[in-house]
């Protein structure tokens, strides 16, 4: 069991809506439910009889829009002035796509801690191996844990006196220390008395002389000990 699960926090679970790609959305899934809002509201085809339309969100869905609106045309489907329209529109679609990347990158860039090097390319989502169709007729893709929008979970990297004590706490015990700072409990760290004895061990460590660096003990105990914990 996961640090989040022995806490009570609720999972933070992923979107399972399957793009036309065959990758699955990297949105967080509202709770209680397998779609993030985006695709809560518009996963369905507008049209059924002739083009399915699916949500134009990526390249993929826009190439297979396209491809359908002109085998329906050729076919006499439908008819040459609404093909026209309707290529416009996926040109306007593939246009705005476009620009959504580029601003998605150079906001990258912007951030990245040496602007002057481009930054690291993203590894390209793959599409899942195991899909589960619902009674509805959706496909969708393996429940999994909402892991950030580029797909992988972000080290917070957050140093503090406090999670450094309940790791030690946690390497005593044999249990694994924790790496997320989603995975720490919102309760608080450790006991007013385990806090006291961590500190003590730590002034072993480094020494009566540099005990004074170390934070005082009644600051930790008042704000990360567990609410209702008996004090010394």
């Amino acid at each position: 069991m996961s640090e989040a699960a022995a806490s009570g926090k609720p999972k933070k679970m992923q979107c399972r809506y399957l793009k036309t790609g065959g990758t699955q959305c990297r949105g967080i899934a509202i709770r209680g439910q397998d779609y993030c809002h985006l695709h809560g509201r518009h996963r369905h085809p507008h049209f059924r009889n002739c083009v399915s339309i699916p949500l134009l969100e990526d390249l993929d869905s826009i190439q297979v829009v396209v491809s359908q609106v002109v085998q329906s045309v050729l076919t006499g489907q439908i008819e040459h002035d609404a093909g026209t329209l309707a290529l416009r529109g996926l040109r306007i679609a593939a246009t705005l796509l476009g620009i959504r990347l580029h601003q998605e990158r150079v906001r990258k860039t912007a951030a990245a801690a040496t602007p002057a090097l481009p930054p690291a390319p993203e590894p390209l989502p793959e599409p899942v191996e195991v899909i589960t169709e619902t009674d509805t007729g959706d496909v969708l893709a393996p429940e999994s844990e909402y892991e950030g929008p580029g797909g992988k979970r972000e080290l917070r990297k957050v140093w503090s006196f406090e999670k450094m004590l309940y790791n030690e706490h946690l390497r005593q015990q044999g249990r694994p220390e924790i790496e997320y700072e989603d995975d720490f409990p919102e309760e608080g760290y450790l006991t007013r008395e385990e806090l006291i004895a961590q500190r003590e061990e730590m002034i072993d460590i480094v020494g009566p002389a540099r005990a004074h660096l170390l934070p005082p003990i009644e600051a930790v105990a008042d704000s990360f000990a567990v609410p209702g914990a008996p004090e010394s």
